[in-house]
């Protein structure tokens, strides 16, 4: 019986880390779709992944922290710009850093 209660708990403990596990993923998983979704609006001028034309500054593969601090400088108006600034201050200095990391993430693909 002693034994039975215990493969019981050990099973209930483990059942209870799976979960646990799994509601981790979940986020992270949400969370990875919830910057994808934000950085998608850069795209219109940036090009999809980053990748622009005729101009405009490409963001895919640059350095997180390098891409940070120009769009924290366009959200303080240290950095003069057209329409960043517009965008930039929408955004919490976390989610700053988390497009930037996006967009240095982004591998390059052979262009259309």
């Amino acid at each position: 019986m002693k034994n039975n209660r215990h493969e019981r708990s050990v099973g209930l403990v483990l059942a209870g880390a799976v979960l646990l596990l799994q509601s981790g993923l979940a986020t992270a998983q949400t969370s990875n779709l919830d910057v994808a979704a934000k950085a998608a609006s850069c795209n219109a001028c940036h090009g999809p992944y980053g990748q622009s034309q005729a101009g405009i500054p490409t963001l895919e593969g640059r350095s997180a922290d390098d891409m940070f601090t120009s769009l924290k400088g366009f959200a303080n108006g240290q950095r003069a710009a057209y329409v960043m600034h517009h965008h930039a201050k929408g955004y919490s200095d976390q989610e700053l850093r988390d497009i930037a990391t996006y967009f240095a993430q982004q591998k390059p693909r052979a262009r259309r």
